[in-house]
């Protein structure tokens, strides 16, 4: 039986380039020397360098009225790259749609100035900040594919993985998980950008050169605790169990993260981002880390959100794992997976199934003792209909056969007293009499 969890996360995507920023020149218009002119480009001048950009607009608009036409394209890229300050600042959007038509009119105006590549760059942004995942790779791609002078191409590429995998193309990212895997500038990054290589060769089928990037599944890095990744496992694992490929498709099951562990996981995780945060929030020269983490804390976040906004999928990975093992003729290795089960999950959507399945094993397995008490526990919950026949019929049998009459009698009177005159009472009824017979 496959149940599949609703997994949709959509993490939010908040990263913004951060510019070299050059100092401006002074030239005023008409040669003049002015100095209250002066003060105020060094003014702006400060307030670009410490990141101030909002603050700095008025003035980078009244300079661009007095300054020679030479100054204009600068003026116009902070200008624009202002109202993507300001949308930080505020969380509103219209701020990014002025801040994308004034980067883009800013290209169009002055499509070989230096600074183009940055303009590209941060429309982006813009776009993977709107969710916009298709327009963002339209950009990201060319700037990554060639490089540029001032655009740090790694950054890029964070960007485009983690663009993929919001939209869980895990094929089509495969040359850039690749790509990241080469570049990674610690065991942190490499662990994540090799786990999402192993989804995308295992979605393409190559498993086999996959198992060597199993060990990564051991450590406690943090793409391991986002629900996104276990939902991408749990699917090639199902994709592995149509393709009769039992022994892989257990394995990834296996490092499948349990409903519990990733909500622990993430719950540490956003604690540990939100002291990060705190520690650079309102430090003007610490902006970019401030955003940096910031952005980390909102995805974060929204995974733990996400999390809980779903079911517990632990039985159902469980279930799967069981699933499996039975296929492989591992009876005792499924009995004990629906056996914990039942106890953990008395109350589950599926328990009537669970509890099914692991009285079915012990049966099968001819464990007197685990039938026995499992047939008791699901005759004795009178919700539990769908295999109520088939668990009086097998169980009367075996008292019949073994002349074990009082629990042959006990159980006809259980099962009567909240099943009668359905078609299995009738053959209860039918064997209660031939135990008579035999007395």
């Amino acid at each position: 039986m496959s149940i599949s969890p609703p997994f949709q996360f959509i993490p939010r995507y908040i990263l913004l380039s951060f510019i070299l920023l050059r100092s401006f020149g002074y030239l005023p218009a008409q040669g003049m020397q002015d100095e209250s002119m002066a003060g105020r480009i060094k003014r702006a001048t400060t307030l670009i360098h410490s990141q101030q950009l909002v603050e700095a607009r008025p003035l980078l608009v009244k300079l661009r009225t007095e300054v020679d036409s030479g100054m204009h394209a600068n003026l116009d890229f902070y200008i624009a790259l202002s109202y993507v300050f300001e949308y930080y600042e505020n969380n509103n959007q219209a701020f990014l749609e002025t801040g994308l038509e004034k980067f883009q009119a800013y290209i169009k105006a002055y499509p070989e100035d230096s600074m183009v590549p940055l303009a590209r760059y941060n429309i982006a942004d813009i776009y993977a900040i709107s969710k916009k995942f298709k327009e963002a790779l339209q950009w990201y791609i060319p700037l990554y594919k060639s490089p540029q002078v001032g655009v740090d191409r790694k950054e890029i590429l964070k960007k485009i993985v983690l663009i993929y995998v919001a939209k869980q193309e895990w094929v089509s990212g495969m040359p850039y998980f690749e790509a990241s895997v080469r570049l990674a500038e610690n065991g942190a990054e490499r662990t994540t950008y090799a786990a999402y290589l192993l989804i995308a060769q295992a979605k393409q089928g190559a498993v086999t050169d996959s198992r060597q990037l199993l060990e990564f599944f051991k450590s406690p890095a943090p793409v391991f605790f986002t629900p996104r990744f276990n939902a991408a496992l749990m699917d090639v694992g199902d994709q592995l169990k149509e393709e009769g490929d039992l022994a892989t498709a257990n394995l990834f099951y296996q490092f499948v993260r349990y409903y519990e562990t990733l909500e622990i996981g993430l719950t540490n995780h956003v604690s540990h981002l939100k002291r990060r945060v705190a520690q650079y929030e309102g430090n003007v020269v610490m902006r970019n880390f401030y955003l940096d983490a910031k952005a980390e804390l909102d995805n974060a976040v929204a995974d733990l959100a996400a999390l809980k906004a779903t079911t517990n999928y632990t039985p159902l990975l469980n279930w799967r794992i069981a699933g499996v093992y039975m296929d492989m003729g591992r009876d005792w290795e499924a009995y004990g997976r629906f056996r914990l089960m039942v106890d953990q999950y008395p109350d589950h959507k599926y328990a009537e199934e669970i509890l099914f399945s692991a009285y079915s094993l012990g049966y099968k397995l001819e464990q007197r003792d685990i039938a026995e008490e499992l047939s008791r526990r699901y005759l004795g919950k009178q919700s539990n209909k769908t295999y109520r026949a088939t668990v009086a019929d097998e169980m009367s049998t075996l008292y019949l056969q073994e002349e074990e009459y009082d629990k042959l009698y006990k159980m006809t009177q259980t099962y009567l007293s909240h099943s009668a005159g359905d078609a299995a009472s009738s053959h209860l009824l039918f064997k209660h009499g031939m135990a008579r017979f035999a007395i």
